[in-house]
């Protein structure tokens, strides 16, 4: 059984010499790995992350499949030769691995992805990307932050993801300078021109790694997070 799709993928992994493993977020089929050829059909952008392609593939419920066709469905301007894009793109597809592994098809998230990395390709200023990007992505994963105006709620608690009147029982929690920066970064549009100084930018990262770490189990601190933070 044959099925098109489009994809972005995630990342890729060495298989054998001549065979790598593509893992791929796809717009019908969510999350699949494909063993692939490499071979005088296979260009090697197809393998970077966040690339996105047009694929047919079997799709025989394996773990690991095989694509019959493939070929680019965006090719982009500056994400693999900006140095500071090519830090954030690294960075956002560890955040992804870590954080999309179900095949459950979500074409709401996969749009997301698809559209903000194509935004994130034409932006200019694009310092606060990142932070958008992950703060957004908590919409699509079912654990973004619901936070309140009233001044009188003092408490962020992470593991409920929410204010609280009172101090959590644990030490996952945001108050004072620390909840009114990350209330900040919240309300940030796409255009990402909010001002953030380079510590607080450095803070909110950690705030938000902390807050997916404390979410989702398989989440761990990402391998490029030293990079981004030099970049930033």
């Amino acid at each position: 059984m044959f099925t098109q799709t489009q994809s972005v993928v995630l990342n890729s992994l060495k298989y054998t010499d001549n065979r790598i493993i593509l893992n791929c977020y796809t717009e019908k089929l969510g999350f699949k790995s494909y063993l692939v050829n490499l071979n005088n059909y296979f260009k090697k952008s197809y393998s970077q992350p966040l690339s996105q392609l047009n694929l047919i593939v079997y799709n025989r419920g394996n773990k690991l499949e095989h694509i019959r066709e493939i070929v680019s469905h965006h090719i982009y301007d500056s994400i693999y030769t900006d140095p500071n894009k090519i830090s954030v793109t690294l960075f956002l597809s560890e955040i992804l691995t870590m954080t999309i592994t179900d095949e459950f098809t979500n074409e709401p998230l996969f749009k997301f992805i698809s559209n903000s990395i194509m935004w994130f390709d034409q932006l200019t200023e694009h310092q606060n990307f990142y932070l958008f990007f992950m703060k957004e992505l908590l919409k699509y994963i079912g654990i973004y932050p619901l936070m309140y105006e009233n001044n009188d709620e003092v408490f962020f608690d992470m593991k409920e993801g929410r204010c609280s009147l009172t101090c959590p029982d644990h030490n996952f929690y945001l108050e004072n300078d620390e909840l009114f920066l990350f209330n900040k970064m919240l309300k940030m549009d796409k255009y990402c021109r909010t001002v953030f100084t380079t510590n607080e930018k450095k803070t909110l990262n950690k705030m938000l790694i902390s807050y997916y770490k404390v979410n989702l189990d398989r989440f761990k601190t990402p391998n490029s997070l030293e990079m981004i933070e030099m970049g930033f």
